[in-house]
């Protein structure tokens, strides 16, 4: 072993072996150490620090790198710095390793690599292969779980598109605001949003409100317009407004099964639980229930008139209303008020195929299958009055026809009380071995308790009297040949 105090003052030019212990500075053109096949060994040995300079003068400038050997118990480090315009013999640190083996660029470590930089800091994975690609891993226990990368590097082609991977039964989960989950993305590719068990394909959960905190929000460009979906204590908003939160139009679907349509904020429809529509109703009682003006069809630039515009069906050619209802059941048209609700109606029986009008909430005239005018009665065989309806200079009163029991033989069909009034009598009878047809006319005059009868045309074979206040009839076709007659009374 050679030892000295300044071995710049021993040799010049010197091939040593063993050990070389120097003190004090080396001042050499080169050094070459060459430990053959064996293991080499450079020890510095320092309570405190060593360092290893390298300086490059270049005129009066000098360029220097410099590595930091600094023993301070815990707080022992590695450093490496450097300099270019070095002038004042201090190189810049640039990397340092903690005695904890954390990675300082830039900086003092607090973690296993920490990247500092005065401008932008940027960590670079490069891959020269051309079906290949960079990626980081995040182990555990020597299994690799999750990658961030390229996708080149997963499938081995040049596709540079960012590949985020968890492996199988793992999820990707987003937090802010410190360990606050805000979105994850599960093993199944659920994806929530405020949610961590996602059980559709995107979940999204939180406070929501009708209008300030909606779920979803969409804007346009200018910011001015907006349209909002919100699910408020398990009622579903689908919302148009502007950034003023106030709704415009809306559509609200409720948990107790209901929806509503608003036009200005304001509620203009809704479908009930049982199905009834109410427009401008909001307790619709029947399938439509309409409160207000409304109009269907193709506008005709026809004003409806102002008594009956609550419906208005409107088209630029025909146009109509059609009710359909089953072979055995009735189509209708009721007319109510705040006393009754049917006091007048049209009926339509598809069983019987007859047309009924109501008056008063009682039927008061039918047309059967047959186009007889029946009034007030539902059959050929009974009374058919019509009250006071006016015809022209006459009010029919009565109109039927009468089958007989006998013929020859004159039967009532018709008693007047307290009918005061003159009336023109119709009665016309058919058959025979013949077929004859024979018609008489004439009238009946009441004055309380008497009737007088004036016959204008007689017949042959119809015979009229009266007996009291009874109107009798007779004919002489056959036994069960049928009369019809009809009164109609005289006004002025």
């Amino acid at each position: 072993m050679t030892r000295a105090k300044d071995i710049s003052k021993i040799v010049t030019d010197a091939d040593l072996s063993g050990t070389l212990d120097v003190t004090g500075t080396v001042t050499a053109g080169g050094l070459t150490v060459d430990s053959g096949a064996s293991d080499l060994e450079l020890k510095l040995l320092s309570q405190t620090e060593v360092n290893l300079h390298h300086y490059q003068q270049a005129s009066s400038v000098y360029t220097a790198t410099e590595i930091n050997s600094v023993l301070s118990g815990a707080s022992s480090y590695l450093a490496f710095a450097t300099a270019s315009n070095w002038t004042n013999g201090n190189a810049t640190e640039k990397l340092r390793i903690t005695s904890g083996g954390n990675v300082g660029i830039g900086t003092i470590p607090d973690d296993k690599l920490h990247v500092v930089d005065n401008a932008n800091a940027e960590l670079k994975l490069q891959t020269d292969n051309a079906n290949g690609g960079s990626v980081i891993k995040f182990n555990r226990s020597g299994t690799d779980n999750s990658y961030i990368g390229t996708k080149g590097y997963f499938i081995g082609n040049s596709d540079n598109n960012l590949y985020l991977r968890a492996n199988s039964g793992l999820g990707i989960q987003f937090y802010t605001n410190g360990n606050n989950e805000r979105m994850r993305i599960d093993s199944s590719g659920n994806v929530g949003i405020g949610d961590d068990t996602p059980d559709a394909l995107l979940s999204i959960k939180g406070n929501s409100d009708a209008a300030t905190t909606p779920s979803i929000r969409l804007k346009d460009g200018t910011d001015t317009r907006e349209a909002w979906i919100t699910n408020y204590s398990g009622d579903l908003f689908l919302v148009t407004g502007r950034n003023d939160n106030v709704p415009r139009t809306e559509i609200r679907l409720f948990d107790g099964n209901l929806i509503t349509f608003k036009t200005d904020n304001t509620e203009r429809m809704r479908i009930d639980s049982s199905g009834n529509v109410g427009i401008g109703q909001s307790t619709p009682g029947t399938k439509l229930h309409v409160l207000g003006n409304s109009r269907f069809g193709n506008s005709n630039a026809i004003t409806a008139n102002s008594n009956a515009d609550s419906v208005v069906i409107e088209n630029t050619g025909s146009a109509g209303i059609n009710i359909l209802s089953g072979s055995s059941s009735t189509g209708n048209i009721f007319f109510g008020d705040s006393s009754d609700n049917n006091v007048g109606e049209i009926q339509y029986n598809h069983s019987t195929n007859s047309l009924a009008f109501n008056v008063n909430a009682s039927e008061r005239m039918r047309i059967d299958q047959a186009g007889n005018a029946l009034f007030n009665t539902t059959t050929t065989e009974g009374d058919v009055g019509l009250g006071n309806r006016i015809m022209g200079g006459f009010h029919m009163t009565r109109g039927r026809y009468h089958t007989f029991s006998a013929s020859n033989s004159f039967e009532t069909v018709e008693t007047f009380s307290n009918n005061a009034g003159t009336y023109l009598l119709t009665a016309t009878g058919s058959g025979g071995g013949n077929a004859t047809t024979d018609h008489y006319i004439g009238f009946v005059s009441i004055s309380g308790t008497s009737a007088v009868i004036t016959t204008v045309k007689s017949a042959s074979r119809v015979s009229v009297q009266m007996s009291g206040l009874n109107l009798q009839i007779s004919q002489s076709f056959f036994s069960t040949a049928n009369i019809t007659y009809a009164l109609l009374r005289l006004v002025s």
